[in-house]
């Protein structure tokens, strides 16, 4: 069934409601939009994952979540996990939000002390 906005009994799946745009280059790049919750937290982790394990240590890989409306429990989750990964595989990880929803959810459960959260890629590059 194909989910369409409005209608009841259709529900989006995870690559309808985020969408993940990989740019191989040196930094390594993922660029997410959408929402990042339960319902798409594993696709953001396996291609966070996809993309650090593509980069040449020490990195850096950027996260870029500037058009995410949406960073829940999950997706925080996601985040300290692929943080610990990368720290453990020498790759600098690096997160890039000016968004209000994500900048909020990391510093309302302190993972800004954890997190490098920086609000444009080159600021994140300057801190890599």
């Amino acid at each position: 069934m194909c989910y369409t906005p409005g209608l009841p009994g259709t529900q989006p799946n995870s690559t309808e409601l985020l969408r993940l745009l990989r740019d191989d280059g040196r930094p390594t790049v993922l660029r997410v939009l959408g929402d990042i919750d339960m319902t798409t937290a594993d696709t953001f982790s396996e291609g966070l994952r996809a993309t650090a394990r593509s980069a040449v240590p020490p990195g850096p890989v950027i996260a870029d979540l500037n058009a995410v409306e949406f960073l829940g429990a999950a997706g925080l989750v996601v985040l300290v996990q692929e943080q610990a990964w990368c720290d453990e595989h020498g790759i600098t990880l690096r997160i890039v939000s000016s968004a209000r929803p994500v900048l909020r959810s990391i510093k309302v459960t302190g993972l800004d002390a954890t997190l490098t959260v920086s609000r444009t890629v080159d600021e994140a590059l300057t801190h890599a």
